[in-house]
């Protein structure tokens, strides 16, 4: 078994060490206590229909405030591409994330779910088909003169003319989505975001008919620790250092760095290609000098979507940050006022970590030294993994104890 638990740490590239299996035990237990569905039994769930079209869909996005959501074919002469259960979601995005090893069960659904239609798969057709610059008689760099045409949009002029609708969307690219029941065990989910995944659906459990009552993601899960801070096990971990778990936890360091980064004079559209190209979710925003300034994320363009302001693209980050924080209301800016709300240094205790991510709304922190130079980022999945380490690869922790 430890030999086991070595060839674990090897794939993942983690620092070998002797395991602490009563903790392993505990946290074991602490994510069987819940079940999926007790922690989104408040949400409306959302479903696109087949039908829509691509800017139907997004819009549906925007209006939620969503970056995904299922997609339900109602269609009664064609098959679905995907029924329920590719080996990971369409957001995992995060980079060095271990091949899937646990699998949704099969699920019967005679709604037939064809997939996750997100802001990350428009902008993957966006980048494919858009010009690699803009041309419409404005000066991009020129931030006086931002104007676009108001019917030139990404879904409807460029995504939409390859893809009138979402069905031939998810036909084309198959796109796929994990799903938990409500009644299966939180540590159904945890092994998920352990792996990468960003977030699951959670079908009802109580009936034949599988049919979505919410969407799981690690923010959630991450709030419900902070909730169970008192548990011994959960109080202990967050005790701990970013420099006391670097090497277990797997963060991403700057090693000869190796920090992905943009400065902010490059334009955003090469931001998001750069996640793409390395299938992460944000990047980290660079001054003249090299210091952190910000950070960009996927998320962030939900606001080029609600605005539809294709051009926005191809503005410079700089200047995108800045039309971001203005659009902003007070109460999503609430918890960023304090700079940096993007950063944590290696001092700092994993509880104050996830309190920020949580606060701020943010999938990863970016660690920084005494200069203000990225040397690291720690993210969700991080703190997923230390809280269930044995997940990412093991399909039952008991397997080891």
């Amino acid at each position: 078994k430890k030999e086991q638990f070595g060839r674990v740490c090897e794939r993942e590239g983690l620092e070998e060490m002797e395991p602490n299996y009563d903790e392993l035990r505990a946290l074991n237990g602490f994510w069987s206590e819940e079940t999926c569905g007790a922690l989104v039994k408040h949400q409306t769930p959302v479903v696109l229909s087949s039908s829509m079209t691509i800017a139907q869909a997004v819009d549906t996005l925007a209006k939620h405030d969503i970056l995904s959501a299922l997609v339900v074919n109602d269609s009664t002469t064609t098959t679905p591409a995907s029924e329920n259960g590719a080996a990971r979601g369409d957001d995992k995005n995060e980079p060095n994330a271990s091949p899937q090893t646990h699998h949704p069960k099969p699920v019967a659904d005679s709604r037939a779910y064809m997939g996750m239609f997100s802001v990350r798969a428009l902008l993957q057709v966006f980048l494919k088909d858009s010009p690699a610059d803009f041309n419409d008689n404005n000066d991009i760099n020129n931030s006086s003169n931002k104007s676009i045409k108001p019917s030139v949009t990404i879904a409807q002029d460029i995504v939409g003319k390859s893809f009138p609708t979402l069905y031939d969307l998810c036909t084309a690219h198959t796109p796929s989505f994990l799903a938990v029941l409500s009644t299966d065990a939180l540590s159904e989910a945890v092994r998920f975001f352990a792996n990468g995944t960003h977030r699951c659906s959670v079908l009802n459990s109580s009936s034949s008919t599988r049919t979505t009552i919410g969407t799981l993601s690690q923010s959630i899960v991450l709030k419900y620790v902070l909730t169970n801070i008192n548990n011994p096990t959960i109080g202990a971990i967050m005790k701990r250092s970013v420099h006391d778990v670097f090497a277990v936890a797997s963060v991403r360091a700057a090693r000869g760095g190796g920090v992905l980064s943009v400065r902010e004079t490059e334009r955003v559209r090469d931001a998001v290609s750069l996640m793409m190209e390395h299938d992460i979710t944000s990047v980290a925003v660079l001054d003249e000098s090299g210091c952190l300034c910000g950070s960009l994320s996927m998320s962030d363009m939900k606001y080029t979507l609600k605005a539809k302001r294709q051009d926005a693209l191809y503005w410079n980050v700089h200047d995108f940050m800045r039309a971001l924080r203005e659009n902003q209301s007070i109460a999503e800016r609430g918890a960023r006022d304090a700079f940096p709300y993007f950063a944590t240094r290696m001092e700092k205790t994993l509880g104050s970590v996830v309190e920020k991510m949580v606060a701020t709304r943010v999938h990863r922190l970016w660690i920084i030294d005494d200069s203000r130079h990225a040397i690291g980022v720690i993210s969700m999945t991080d703190i997923m993994r230390i809280l269930a380490p044995l997940s990412v690869s093991v399909d039952n922790a008991d397997s080891l104890l």
